[in-house]
Formats: C-alpha cells, sequence, structure tokens
C-alpha cells in the first residue's frame, strides 16, 4: 500500500485542516492517507509532541523530540516508509523534513504562510532537503517573495465547487436555521447583515472589524461563526468585553457570536448575507473568501496574501490595507445591502477547483515516485 502522510504543525482545526481534509475527501487513488500533527485534533491518526502551546520558546526542544518520534514510529512500522511521501505543510513543521531525510522519503514541502518572521526556520529546513527528492509549494504567489523562491509550485487554495454554490441552500434565513441562527432573527429593521468566519484569534482581525463599527451610522447585524481557542483565551475575552462595550452604545448594532459551525449552517449563513467580510491582519490563501466567492457573497477583505488575486474576477469586491479601520468603516458606511451576486465565472472555477488540485498534487506526487534526482 502507497502512503502519503500529511504533517500539520497544529492539532487545531484551521486552514491546513481543511485543505488537507479537502484534497483527500476528494481524491480517489487507492492510497492511504495519514494525518500526522502535534498534539491530538479532530482529524489526527498519528499524534507528535506539542510543546509551543505550553511555552512557546519550547519550540526549540520540541523539533528534536519530534523527530526522535518519527524515527521511533517508522522502526515500529507505525509509519510504514515503503512507498511513502511526506507532505510537509508549514514552514516551521521542520521535523519531518529531517525525518525524511534519515529515511531518503520524498517530500512535498507545503508553505501556507507570507510572513517574513520565518525565513530562519525556513533556511533550517532547506539544508534536510539537499541531495533528496523533493518540491517546495506555495498557497499562494506572496508567499513566493516572503522566502524569495524561484522554482516553487503553486497549488493554491482549492474548494468543492458542488457544495459551495447557491443552488445547495436552502435559503432558511428566519429562526428555522438551527435554534435561531439566521439573519431574520434580529430586530434590526433593514440593517445590512455582515458575515465573518474565523477562529477568535487576533491573527483574524476582528477587533479590527468592531473599531469599524463603533459609530456606525446605519442598522448593522454582525455574525461571527468561529470557535475560541484555548490559547488565545484571553484575546476572546477581551473581543466579547469590546463588542459588547460597541453594541451599547448603538441600538441599531448587533454582534452576536455563534462559536463554531459546521459548514452546512455556514452556507446558508453566506447565502443570506449582504456582504463576507474578511478583516485579517495576515492570511496567505483563505479557503473562507474562496467558499463566500463561490456562494455568490459580495466581499470586503483586507488586502493579505492573495486576495487582491481571487477578487479580481470581479472589481465590485472590495479591498482595504490590514488594519485600516477608518477605510473598512467608510467601506461598510456606503456599502450596499444588495443579494447576492451572479456565480462565478467558468474559468474562476476552474482555477479554484478541487479537480484541478487535486490533479497536480497527484502529478507531483508521481514525479516523486519515479525519479530518483532532485527536484526544486
Amino acid at each position: 500500500m502507497k502512503n502519503i502522510y500529511h504533517f500539520i504543525l497544529d492539532h487545531r482545526i484551521g486552514g491546513p485542516h481543511v485543505y488537507v481534509t479537502s484534497i483527500r475527501d476528494f481524491a480517489r487513488r487507492g492510497e492511504s492517507e495519514i494525518v500526522v500533527t502535534t498534539g491530538k485534533g479532530p482529524i489526527t491518526d498519528i499524534a507528535l509532541l506539542n510543546l509551543r502551546h505550553v511555552w512557546w520558546p519550547l519550540y526549540i526542544l520540541e523539533v528534536p523530540f519530534n523527530i526522535a518520534q518519527i524515527l521511533w514510529f517508522v522502526f515500529s512500522g507505525k509509519i510504514c516508509v515503503t512507498d511513502a511521501i511526506f507532505h510537509i505543510h508549514g514552514v516551521s513543521n521542520v521535523a519531518p523534513l529531517y525525518a525524511a531525510r534519515v529515511f531518503g522519503i520524498p517530500v512535498l514541502w507545503h508553505l501556507h504562510e507570507v510572513s517574513t518572521n520565518f525565513r530562519w526556520i525556513f533556511n533550517i529546513g532547506k539544508m534536510a532537503l539537499k541531495k533528496g527528492r523533493f518540491y517546495i509549494a506555495v498557497v499562494a504567489r506572496r508567499c513566493e517573495s516572503a522566502y524569495a523562491l524561484r522554482d516553487s509550485v503553486f497549488l493554491p487554495g482549492a474548494i468543492d465547487h458542488e457544495f459551495w454554490r447557491p443552488a445547495m441552500t436552502m435559503q432558511m434565513h428566519t429562526t428555522e436555521l438551527d435554534g435561531g441562527l439566521g439573519w431574520d432573527a434580529s430586530n434590526c429593521e433593514n440593517p445590512l447583515r455582515l458575515l465573518v468566519v474565523g477562529n477568535l484569534n487576533p491573527t483574524k482581525g476582528l477587533d479590527i472589524l468592531f473599531s469599524a463599527l463603533n459609530e456606525a451610522r446605519r442598522p448593522v447585524v454582525l455574525k461571527v461563526v468561529g470557535a475560541e481557542l484555548t490559547t488565545h483565551g484571553s484575546y476572546a475575552k477581551n473581543l466579547y468585553a469590546y463588542a459588547e462595550s460597541v453594541r451599547s452604545g448603538n441600538n441599531d448594532l448587533l454582534i452576536e457570536f455563534l462559536h463554531w459551525q459546521d459548514r452546512v449552517v455556514v452556507r446558508e449563513l453566506m447565502a443570506g448575507c449582504h456582504a463576507f467580510v474578511l478583516p485579517s491582519r495576515s492570511e496567505a490563501c483563505p479557503l473562507v473568501l474562496l467558499e463566500a466567492l463561490a456562494m455568490g457573497c459580495h466581499c470586503v477583505a483586507a488586502d493579505v496574501g492573495d486576495v487582491r488575486l481571487m477578487l479580481a474576477h470581479d472589481e465590485r469586491h472590495r479591498v482595504f490595507q490590514p488594519g485600516a479601520v477608518d477605510e473598512l468603516r467608510e467601506i461598510l458606511q456606503t456599502l450596499e445591502a444588495t443579494p447576492t451576486l451572479p456565480g462565478l465565472h467558468s474559468s474562476y472555477v476552474y482555477e479554484w477547483s478541487l479537480e484541478r488540485l487535486v490533479a497536480k498534487i497527484e502529478s507531483i506526487y508521481g514525479e516523486l515516485r519515479k525519479s530518483s534526482s532532485k527536484f526544486t
């Protein structure tokens, strides 16, 4: 049996998890695909040691411990290296790179970050790739510039367009939607309906959006879908307090935290919103923005990662500079409360489709297996 081992640095649900589960569920290769994460999460098949979440400087110890743990799993038979490929997600995920070098396992190193803060870690990881069989891939064009890459493979995020399309919704915009989550549950008269989907951590920039809604001069209903993370509990607590402060000064503003919701509920909420907002401080290729686009949402997004590339198909979408509260406030003040936009054109759907992504990944897996030469 051929094995693909997907290594993810975090056990909590996030972008790389959605990326991996999407390509794993869509593919029909007859291969075994195993998810290996640091810490035990909802999609983890094999768990490695997680020390960063105890105290982030312990990452320095986490790396050698996890190299040793992977080697032990190989010797004990828990990880089978025969015809295996290590698909490693994240620039900081260097432990499996060094374990792969020990056994000569081909590697697809997939970068999901655009921050230059990880350049030193990237250089450490590259040392493990010397004289090996590997490809370096990026989920966003901005990753290439962040890490000065010239020969990387562009493997962006992709979504299932059969699921994420308006025709699949039930248009449950009333309290019928799973316990009163629908848009008609508010008491505001003709409000602008805004939706944000993202875990409650500083990177997602919800505090920026709340600041922009402060002193809002029109009725607004904002629904926030996202889980509270144990590692950012204080941020979430401050966020709840800030939201209450903003709401208390404006009777025409309603902010609702819906916490984690499954993708069916998210799809219904997207179908009923006037605009999807991405206020993030940093992103590479935000899959949730692709989902919103496929649902025909009018999108307002920070200029992070490949957002401009993703929104280029329609000039009606709005882009603002990351953290620019006044700019975002002006956009929201002048935004029309219009129905969802027409569907995406076929070329755009193909560019960001799972079918295309999986075909490219399968081709790379094939090249890694049949060649003994080095790739870059």
